[in-house]
């Protein structure tokens, strides 16, 4: 849903992976750096403790080739956690803070030259966030949602 939308704005979209029911590649890097994307964003559900629930952007830390683009990366996560907030859509209660938490240990971040993002979009072990990733249309109203957020840092990059 979410390239559907960037794609009818008139962004070029590649995905690493062709379907929703294959696992992974969030350690593949090739459809940002390595195809001079200038923004990536990798989407995923955690699977936490049941108590937690909530939205977390996980954002690189400077370590490795991340170095030239994790400023860039921060300033993406926060507009991308304004509008989610925004939108009525609430940070983790257990992760991170105000929705956002740095990441050492993610090749996936760390690796990339690209600004980049992953963002925990609920946690699947909690029955409210888990209803809500299945319903149809709050996973429209997150991808138009992250959309926008994608045009506002793409729009205002120096």
């Amino acid at each position: 849903q979410l390239a559907d939308s960037l794609r009818q704005r008139g962004a070029v979209v590649i995905l690493t992976r062709s379907d929703n029911a294959s696992v992974g590649p969030c350690v593949n890097d090739r459809a940002a750096s390595g195809n001079g994307a200038d923004v990536a964003i990798s989407i995923h559900g955690d699977g936490a403790p049941p108590t937690g629930h909530g939205f977390t952007l996980l954002t690189p830390t400077g370590v490795g080739p991340s170095t030239v683009m994790t400023r860039e990366a921060n300033r993406l996560a926060g507009i991308v956690r304004n509008h989610l907030e925004n939108a009525y859509f609430f940070p983790s209660n257990y992760l991170g803070t105000s929705g956002i938490q740095p990441r050492s240990d993610l090749a996936g971040l760390n690796l990339s030259t690209t600004p980049k993002i992953f963002i925990e979009c609920g946690n699947m072990k909690n029955a409210s966030d888990a209803r809500d990733m299945q319903d149809p249309t709050w996973r429209n109203r997150l991808a138009g949602t992250l959309a926008d957020a994608l045009a506002v840092f793409l729009k205002s990059r120096p």
